[in-house]
Formats: structure tokens, C-alpha cells, sequence
């Protein structure tokens, strides 16, 4: 989690639609994973243009099993084959997201164990990725 330049704005336009009750600024954070696993989804939505990078974040929501709403502008990239997800345009509006988060509710929750023996398996997995790119500069000096 962090903090940046819209932080004040943030603050102000919560406080101006009276949801100083359900909101929580929490600023920077080293202790991510800890808060995720106390969560019940991960909500991630952008505008579809431009769309948004390699999400780290992603990655993370899955290993703590959450469930995750994504906008399309996310790119498929970190999702991982145990995923429980649902991809919503971000012009779809607020009751599209709430409806779609109550229905993940009710799916099972995402294993944990099951996301962290995926990531061992796919591309992101350290060892995998180190032995990709020595394999790539071995190919470029021979």
C-alpha cells in the first residue's frame, strides 16, 4: 500500500460523501500481506486507457486468497490459473462492482496453498524467471 500525490484529495472526497465511517486511509504500509489476509476482496478499478502495467498487487491479493475485482484496464499477465476473478469495465459504475463482489462472495475462497504452488509453476516464479534470463544471455554470446 502506499501514499501519494492524491492522498488530500482522497481524504476530501470521502469526507464530502459523509463516508468517514467505512473509510480508512492507511498511507504507506510494510505490512501488506497481513492486511490483505484480513480482507475479502482485492478491488482494482482503471480507466481502460492506458492500461495498467504488471500489477505486483495482483499477484500478492491472490497468494493472500482474495478475491478480485478488476477493471479491464489490468492486463491478464499476473493472474494466475487458481484466480477467482471478475473483469469489469471501470464506465460500468458502482452498483456493476457491488453486484459483482456480492456474487464472488459466494464462490468458494481461493486457496492459499493451491495460489502459491501456481505461482511455483508459472513465469513469475523467481527461479523460473532467473534460469528465462540466463537462458537468454547465454543465447546472445554463443
Amino acid at each position: 500500500m502506499g501514499a501519494g500525490s492524491l492522498d488530500e484529495a482522497i481524504r476530501q472526497r470521502a469526507a464530502k460523501l459523509e463516508l468517514g465511517a467505512a473509510f480508512r486511509h492507511l498511507g504507506w504500509r510494510d505490512d501488506v500481506p497481513e492486511i490483505m489476509c484480513c480482507s475479502d476482496w482485492f478491488i482494482l478499478p482503471h480507466p481502460e486507457y492506458p492500461v495498467e502495467g504488471f500489477g505486483l498487487a495482483i499477484v500478492e491479493a491472490q497468494l493472500a486468497g482474495l478475491r478480485m475485482l478488476l477493471s479491464r484496464g489490468i492486463l491478464d499477465d499476473p493472474l494466475l490459473a487458481t484466480a477467482r476473478f471478475r473483469r469489469l469495465a471501470f464506465s460500468d459504475g458502482p452498483m456493476a462492482w457491488a453486484k459483482a463482489a456480492t456474487e464472488l462472495l459466494q464462490s468458494p475462497e481461493p486457496s492459499r496453498t493451491s495460489a502459491l504452488a501456481a505461482l511455483r509453476e508459472s513465469p513469475f516464479a523467481m527461479d523460473t524467471a532467473l534460469s528465462d534470463l540466463v537462458s537468454l544471455h547465454q543465447c546472445e554470446h554463443e
